[in-house]
């Protein structure tokens, strides 16, 4: 099996050993990780041969970022974790098997959604799909949001994030 890694696995290394042999990072996770222990883990397993870097085809980053707007989590997400949600849907189109390891929340969201092979790594995996709203605070317009707006299109307020019912 083959393993794709956000930059979650090297924020929780107290957590998370490399054991299997088969790791993959994209560029873009790789460029994320800004701390020097993250890059020294990092190091040693390339320098290992357990992990490797691949990106995805562009065609499956739309399908990532398609989907994430789908699932309501787009604006949530960096262009890592659309990386990692494409390498995700390409493994799955080309029938290799292939687990994503992530405790992004909004990164499991779309990957329950969409029906990819996931769990998480330090913390607990989430327990449904999840459907956002955006409420604004101050006039309590509800807005489904899938968009990088941040903002009330109305008055401008800063959005809040509620759980759809």
């Amino acid at each position: 099996m083959i393993y794709i890694l956000d930059s979650a696995a090297f924020m929780n290394l107290g957590s998370f050993g490399f054991e299997e042999e088969a790791y993959i990072i994209t560029r873009l996770v790789e460029a994320e990780l800004k701390d020097s222990q993250s890059k020294q883990y990092l190091d040693s397993g390339k320098e290992s041969g357990k992990i490797k870097l691949q990106d995805p085809l562009p065609e499956y980053m739309e399908k990532a970022k398609s989907a994430a707007k789908e699932s309501t989590d787009y604006p949530d997400l960096s262009e890592a974790d659309f990386s990692v949600i494409a390498l995700a849907i390409q493994f799955k189109e080309e029938n290799i098997e292939y687990q994503l390891l992530t405790d992004d929340y909004s990164v499991q969201n779309v990957a329950e959604h969409i029906g990819l092979n996931y769990d998480s790594l330090a913390h607990e995996k989430i327990k449904e799909k999840i459907t956002w709203v955006w409420r604004c605070p101050k006039c309590r317009k509800t807005y489904q949001r899938n968009t990088d707006t941040r903002d009330c299109p109305d008055c401008e307020e800063k959005l809040e994030k509620k759980k759809f019912k």
